[in-house]
């Protein structure tokens, strides 16, 4: 697809099994690009995120003249499917996790 965007989500679990490859999803780019965009899954990840409780989908859309910057945030807008499906796009700022306190006891 010429002038396509192609980019990575992470979309909550109770959204698993309820996509399809090929079915089109509405895409929200935040401000100040705004607007509505629709999107094709190309890419379902059967690995989950069980920290997060979240799965990877890769969409492609056509993006002529080049509107959407790459690494812009977006929401996906899925039918059927309520509350934060959308996330950043791989690469964008994490926040570090600290690993939890070592347990405190006698050895075995």
């Amino acid at each position: 697809m010429a002038n396509a965007h192609d980019t990575g989500y992470k979309l909550l679990f109770e959204a698993f099994g309820k996509l399809a490859l090929g079915e089109s999803v509405e895409v929200l780019p935040e401000a100040p690009v705004g607007g509505r965009y629709t999107a094709t899954v190309k890419v379902i990840d059967r690995v989950h995120d069980a920290a997060s409780g979240t799965f990877g989908v890769r969409l492609e859309m056509a993006n002529p003249g080049l509107k959407l910057p790459a690494g812009i945030k977006c929401k996906a807008s899925l039918a059927g499917i309520g509350g934060r499906v959308g996330a950043p796009p791989p690469g964008a700022a994490r926040q570090e996790r600290k690993p939890a306190p070592a347990a405190v006891g006698k050895p075995m």
